[in-house]
C-alpha cells in the first residue's frame, strides 16, 4: 500500500518575490513531510488578475485546462500556496450545468483541493526549532469560506515550539502580539503592517504560516 501522499502544487502565477519564496518554501516542507509533490502552472496565457474581474468565458477556459492537467496524473490531493486566487479551485463545480459530463468533472476535481495547512497536518514534520514568538492567526475571508479552513492552522501553529499563540481580542488586559500569521495574499506582501489592534494602528510583522512553520523545521528556500 502507498504511503507517501501524493500532491499536484499550484504554484500562484505571480511575480512577487515574496509569494516566490513561499512556494519554494511548500515544496521543501512537503518533501520533509514524505509528501510527494509535483509543481503545476495554470494555463500558459491566462491572467489571474483578468480571471479575478469576473471574466466568466475566461475563468471557464481555465477551470477546463486545469482539470485535464490534473486528470492525467494520480494525485491524492491538489494544494494551492496562497489564500485568494488560488481558493478558486474549490468552487470549479459551480462554473458547469449539474448534470453534466464536465460538471461531473469538476466534481471529482474540486474533492481533491485542499489548503496547504491540511497537508502540513498530514505531513509528518519535526517542529525542532523554537519560534519566540507572540502570534494571531488572520484567516483570509475567501479561504475561509471557499475551502473551509481556519481550524488546521491553528492546530499547526500551537505544536510550534515557543510560540505563544493567542485569540484575536478586543480587550485592555490581554498579550500583545508581534506576530500575525495569515495566507492572505495583500498581507503577505506588506510587511510588515500596520494592524489595527485595540482600535490602535501599530507595525506588526506578518508570516505567511508557511514561512513559519519552515523556521521551526529548520527549512530554508535558496533565496
Amino acid at each position: 500500500m502507498r504511503q507517501t501522499i501524493s500532491v499536484g502544487l499550484f504554484e500562484d502565477p505571480v511575480s512577487n518575490p515574496t509569494f516566490s519564496k513561499i512556494n519554494e518554501l511548500v515544496i521543501r516542507i512537503m518533501e520533509a513531510g514524505n509528501v510527494r509533490v509535483t509543481s503545476m502552472a495554470f494555463p500558459a496565457g491566462v491572467s489571474t488578475e483578468r480571471d479575478m474581474t469576473g471574466e466568466f468565458d475566461l475563468t471557464l477556459e481555465m477551470a477546463m485546462e486545469n482539470i485535464k492537467v490534473f486528470e492525467e496524473h494520480d494525485f491524492d490531493y491538489i494544494v494551492n500556496t496562497i489564500g485568494g486566487p488560488g481558493t478558486s479551485l474549490k468552487e470549479y463545480d459551480k462554473l458547469f450545468v449539474p448534470g453534466t459530463a464536465w460538471y461531473e468533472r469538476a466534481k471529482r476535481f474540486t474533492e481533491q483541493v485542499r489548503d496547504i495547512s491540511d497537508i502540513m497536518k498530514m505531513a509528518k514534520l519535526e517542529f525542532k526549532h523554537e519560534v519566540g514568538r507572540t502570534a494571531v492567526y488572520q484567516s483570509p475571508d475567501p479561504l475561509s469560506d471557499m475551502v473551509e479552513v481556519f481550524d488546521e492552522p491553528v492546530k499547526i501553529l500551537k505544536q510550534i515550539p515557543g510560540l505563544d499563540y493567542i485569540e484575536a481580542k478586543h480587550e485592555e488586559d490581554y498579550a500583545k502580539p508581534d506576530l500575525v500569521v495569515t495566507s492572505h495574499p495583500v498581507w503577505c506582501a506588506r510587511m510588515p503592517v500596520d494592524a489595527n489592534l485595540d482600535g490602535v494602528d501599530e507595525p506588526v510583522e506578518v508570516k505567511h504560516i508557511v514561512e513559519v512553520v519552515a523556521e521551526s523545521c529548520g527549512i530554508a528556500s535558496n533565496q
